[in-house]
């Protein structure tokens, strides 16, 4: 594996290699399951609740699995193909509401709404955004719910 993350809500280790697709780790049971194997995942992250897992594809297509039962939620295309010997591809992070795909060739941040993949907001930042990373938590108008 290349990179383990840690779902904390789903109380899982998820395991990740652009090669070989995410697994599920599980130390209590001994044993590791596939929930995604294709080779074209280039970004893989657990959202900031640690309940779900986003797979950014080069195809353009986001997928969202739930880590307590291993489903895939949802899938669609949410940015146009990457073509795999791109030197700066997208880059992911999530949390529980959004999807952040950084895309440096258009100097952008595209804000994706899990809810609704057609929802998309971007925003203009830098040249080439290469990095991204997620502080705080998420809040709005309608956060007293």
């Amino acid at each position: 594996m290349g990179s383990i993350y840690y779902a904390s809500a789903a109380k899982k280790f998820i395991g990740y290699s652009a090669a070989k697709g995410a697994y599920v780790i599980d130390v209590a049971g001994r044993k590791i399951t596939a929930l995604y194997t294709g080779t074209d995942a280039f970004q893989c992250k657990v959202d900031y609740a640690g309940k779900n897992l986003l797979l950014l594809s080069l195809d353009g297509k986001l997928r969202i699995y739930d880590l307590v039962t291993g489903a895939l939620k949802k899938e669609g295309a949410v940015i146009s193909a990457v073509a795999s010997a791109d030197t700066y591809k997208p880059v992911l992070e999530a949390t529980a509401r959004f999807a952040y795909i950084a895309m440096p060739a258009a100097g952008e941040i595209l804000q994706v709404a899990l809810a609704d993949f057609a929802l998309i907001t971007k925003h203009k930042v830098s040249a080439n955004p290469v990095r991204m990373a997620l502080f705080g938590f998420e809040t709005s108008e309608s956060h007293h719910e």
